[in-house]
């Protein structure tokens, strides 16, 4: 038994002295790190070829891009209107601004937003609205067998918004909540006091404040004009991707947007900002224990 233990000593011996040089790195180089290990790197040239989209046009004139792929079973439709808080006065900040998240969840004049929210998760639909600037967008994504539920859903919800009382006010609460704690957020309050700094009065540089969000700025009346002068024919450009083809997309989107009603007024771009030129350090006191630098 002895001489046994003395055999596998002397073999834990031999390997650990062959291991030795290794973990000293008597054998091997260090390995490289930072800025060497990066440019070390070394990757075929990337190559990027977009697909050319098959443009249509849909008998009102709206303009329609394609790209049809039926490597899975869904859909995908942009919508882009022109048009946004850019394109009204300061008193409609609010307004522009909670139009979109009202249509997705402010239900339509046939459907409340509960309606809504049960169709959208049964059929497993994914929509987005937004806006920002001078432009205003919608999105929807579906499987294919459930595209013609989906766009009827969806052209609902973008044509008929029911603008729910309740759904305004806790749109109202939630940003009157976010100015409240602007304060307290140093890169919020950073953004916008150099926002204002940078570009004054005009849009750009637009932050909204409790005297924005007064319960008569988004009144039905505001909101009804802010959806009726943007989300209208002559602002919109359609985008489709997915398991369609040309002639479905044409049928579909004609059925969908074919009697979408004229815009009551055209846009006229909104100036460019006169940016500030002049130097200068501009500096927000807080007692914190770190500091936000914008530049």
């Amino acid at each position: 038994m002895k001489s046994r233990s003395a055999v596998l000593l002397g073999s834990l011996t031999l390997a650990l002295s062959a291991c030795l040089p290794t973990l000293h790195g008597a054998t091997q180089e260090p390995p490289l790190v930072g800025r060497p290990a990066v440019e070390a790197l070394s990757y075929p040239p990337l190559r990027f070829d977009p697909p050319d989209p098959l443009q249509l046009d849909l008998a009102n004139g709206i303009r329609v891009f394609l790209i049809e792929d039926h490597s899975l079973p869904l859909v995908d439709v942009f919508a882009r209107f022109r048009g946004g808080s850019a394109n009204f006065e300061r008193s409609f900040l609010a307004a522009t601004s909670a139009v979109p998240a009202l249509l997705r969840n402010g239900g339509t004049r046939a459907l409340t937003p509960d309606s809504v929210d049960a169709l959208i998760e049964f059929y497993s639909l994914n929509m987005s609205f937004g806006s920002g600037g001078q432009s205003s967008f919608a999105s929807v994504n579906s499987l294919q067998r459930h595209l013609d539920l989906a766009l009827a859903l969806w052209t609902d919800m973008l044509r008929n918004p029911r603008f729910d009382s309740v759904q305004v006010e806790v749109w109202r609460g939630r940003e009157l909540d976010g100015v409240r704690r602007r304060a307290d957020d140093p890169m919020s309050l950073a953004i916008s006091r150099f926002n204002h700094v940078m570009y004054g009065d005009h849009p750009v540089g637009w932050i909204m404040d409790a005297s924005d969000l007064e319960p008569e700025d988004l009144s039905r009346e505001r909101l009804t004009r802010v959806h009726r002068e943007i989300f209208c024919r002559d602002n919109l450009i359609l985008g489709v991707t997915g398991a369609i083809t040309p002639d479905e997309a044409r049928t579909k989107l004609e059925r969908t947007f074919g009697d979408l009603p004229a815009c009551p007024r055209e846009f006229v771009p909104a100036e460019a900002p006169r940016i500030r030129r002049e130097p200068g350090v501009f500096l927000i006191p807080k007692e914190l224990n770190q500091s936000t630098v914008i530049m």
